[in-house]
């Protein structure tokens, strides 16, 4: 199954997600986030949905869903609160990068790893400038970061590719 969710609704932040399941092709309501966000980043390591961070506020807080169970849990809470940042699996770790900080004027180039298995945060070394706005993929063990904004709200996209070892 696929996951959808958190964001903006026709209401404001939601906290409402959504499961698609591709071998009946139909979406269905699964339980609430218990935070609703927006701009977060999220990544299924080992089964399990780990959403971090987010505004309103930029947000320090991570849950894990688990659709075993239909149920969400606070996990440990980010370094630093932040939102506008990736999310990616690697290496059975949750990898936030990158972000904008709490005040929303500055990028961030953290790079923090969430092990399941310990329940703690371990930093990475930070990208070697500040992106927010980024996507993230991992492959062969790789990390892949193109692009991101290198400053604060809506600015330009930068064209470069940061490649991080997982």
């Amino acid at each position: 199954m696929d996951w959808a969710g958190n964001g903006k609704g026709p209401n404001g932040d939601t906290g409402e997600h959504d499961v698609y399941d591709p071998a009946t092709d139909r979406w269905s309501r699964a339980a609430p986030m218990p935070t609703a966000r927006d701009h977060a980043a999220a990544a299924v390591v080992d089964g399990k949905v780990y959403v971090a961070g987010g505004r309103p506020g930029n947000l320090a807080v991570t849950e894990v869903y688990d659709p075993a169970t239909d149920s969400w849990a606070n996990v440990a809470p980010l370094p630093s609160p932040r939102s506008s940042m990736a999310g990616v699996a690697v290496g059975g770790r949750f990898v936030v990068i990158g972000g904008e900080d709490s005040a929303e004027t500055k990028v961030r180039s953290d790079v923090d790893a969430f092990d399941p298995g310990t329940g703690s945060w371990t930093a990475w070394p930070p990208l070697p400038a500040g992106r927010q706005g980024i996507g993230a993929v991992a492959v062969d063990g790789r990390v892949y970061v193109p692009g991101g904004g290198p400053s604060a709200g809506a600015s330009r996209q930068s064209p470069v590719l940061y490649v991080l070892a997982g």
